[in-house]
Order: structure tokens, then C-alpha cells, then sequence
């Protein structure tokens, strides 16, 4: 059963299909031209996939054997197939801390893994997009929340 929205109108409030989708809350990616010219982390984050562009190939499919943290888990596929040690961005907050992987780091534990944190931003994304339904997969919601709070807390956007 899919769960329903309250939302307002001239007669009160009305009940729509209301269905939680991966990524709904992200912002539109906004492509930006050559001639236009944006912050340094964006740059750096542009040429780090630059360069480690080779290792989104297919050998590394079901296997670890690229995880330079000992980590990581074997993927579905090559593009999601990278280690936090080949993000720069990462490796800066792996190493301010001395640690030897991001899942090790306060912040991530804070940001992404605590229920109370991600249930607060739950509750913030429901006052923006509306009520949902009880029947609504809790889990499923605060998964893709701490997805959105990994990508603010790492990039801060």
C-alpha cells in the first residue's frame, strides 16, 4: 500500500499517492560551461575523477582487491567500486584525524549513523515536501537522508 500526503486546499486537506523516491530530495545538478568558473573544491573534485577515471573499470566488480582502507565491500559495479582513500576530500578528514578510513571518523558517525540526527532531518525534509504516511519504510527514508547528510557534511552543499 502506498502512503498518502496530506495536502492543503480551499476545501481542507486532501489525501494524494505520496511515494518516496531515492535522490528526491537532491538539488538538480547544475552543469557548469567551460567558460564559467567555480570554487577551488570543485576543481580539485573535477580532477581527482580525472584521475583516478581508470579505476571505474569492470575488474573491480565483486572483489576488494582496489580497497586501499580495508573497508570496503565488493559492488555491483565498477563506478561504485572506489575507496574513500581515492577521494581527496576524504583523505583530508582521514588524515586530520589520524585514521585509516571515513567510516572510523566522529563526523560520519554523528552525521550519518546516528538515528537522532537523521530523524531530526527527516523531519526537517517532511516540513518542506509535506506529511507522509505511516506506511512509508522508515528505513528507506533515513538511509537516503544520511546519503544527503554524507554529501553535505563531505562537500558542504
Amino acid at each position: 500500500m502506498m502512503a498518502q500526503l496530506l495536502v492543503e486546499s480551499e476545501d481542507g486537506y486532501i489525501e494524494t499517492p505520496y511515494n518516496v523516491q531515492p535522490y528526491q530530495y537532491e538539488p538538480i545538478l547544475r552543469q557548469i560551461r567551460p567558460d564559467e568558473s567555480d570554487d577551488e573544491s570543485d576543481d580539485e573534485v573535477e580532477d581527482e575523477d580525472a584521475e583516478h577515471a581508470p579505476a571505474f573499470r569492470a575488474e573491480r566488480v565483486g572483489n576488494t582487491d582496489w580497497c586501499e582502507c580495508g573497508n570496503c565491500l565488493p559492488m555491483g559495479n565498477g563506478l561504485e567500486s572506489r575507496c574513500c582513500q581515492e577521494n581527496s576530500v576524504l583523505t583530508e578528514k582521514i588524515q586530520e584525524e589520524g585514521l585509516t578510513c571515513i567510516i572510523e571518523h566522529e563526523g560520519f558517525d554523528v552525521n550519518c549513523l546516528n538515528r537522532h540526527v537523521l530523524e531530526c532531518s527527516f523531519w526537517t525534509y517532511a516540513q518542506e515536501q509535506g506529511p507522509i504516511g505511516d506506511e512509508e519504510p522508515i528505513n528507506e527514508l533515513y538511509r537516503y537522508i544520511a546519503y544527503r547528510r554524507f554529501v553535505t557534511w563531505t562537500y558542504h552543499r
